[in-house]
C-alpha cells in the first residue's frame, strides 16, 4: 500500500479551504453583525427570562418557615426580606441621599468607645513591621 504524499495533500487541502472561506470584507462585516445581533438578542432574552423567575412577592417571604436556627450565627432567627425594604415614607427621602437604618450619634459613650475603638498605633505598627520584613526578605533573597 503506497502513502500520499502529505505535501500535495495538504496544499490541495489548503487551496479547497481557501476557496470556501473566501469572503469579500463586506461578507465578513454582515456575518459578524448578524453573529453579535443573535447574541445579543439571546442575552437579553436570558437576562429577562432569569429576572421573571427572580421575583417573589414580599408576603410569601414573611411566612418562610423552612429555615433551621440553629444555622444562625447569633442564635436567633434569620432575616426575612421584609427586613431590608425601606418604607414608602423613607423612600422618597432617599432620593436626597442615603437612608440611615438608624439615627446618628454626635456623643458616644465610654463604653461604646472602648467597645469600637482600635488604636491606628497598633494597627500602624503591625504594617510597617510586616513592609519592613518584606524588604529585608527580598534584600537577603539574593544572599547566597
Amino acid at each position: 500500500m503506497k502513502l500520499p504524499n502529505l505535501k500535495e495533500l495538504f496544499s490541495s487541502l489548503g487551496e479547497s479551504l481557501a476557496r470556501v472561506f473566501s469572503f469579500s470584507r463586506k461578507e465578513v462585516v454582515v456575518i459578524i453583525s448578524v453573529i453579535s445581533a443573535v447574541l445579543i438578542v439571546s442575552m437579553v432574552f436570558a437576562v429577562i427570562v432569569a429576572g421573571a423567575g427572580k421575583r417573589n412577592n414580599v408576603a410569601d417571604t414573611n411566612n418562610y418557615s423552612g429555615f433551621d436556627s440553629s444555622i444562625s450565627s447569633a442564635g436567633g432567627e434569620l432575616p426575612f426580606l421584609s427586613d431590608f425594604m425601606i418604607d414608602e415614607d423613607r423612600l422618597q427621602e432617599s432620593f436626597t441621599g442615603p437612608v440611615f437604618s438608624r439615627e446618628g450619634r454626635t456623643v458616644w459613650s465610654a463604653e461604646d468607645i472602648e467597645k469600637y475603638w482600635i488604636d491606628p498605633a497598633a494597627i500602624a505598627a503591625e504594617h510597617l513591621k510586616i513592609e519592613s520584613e518584606k524588604i529585608i526578605r527580598d534584600l537577603f533573597a539574593d544572599v547566597p
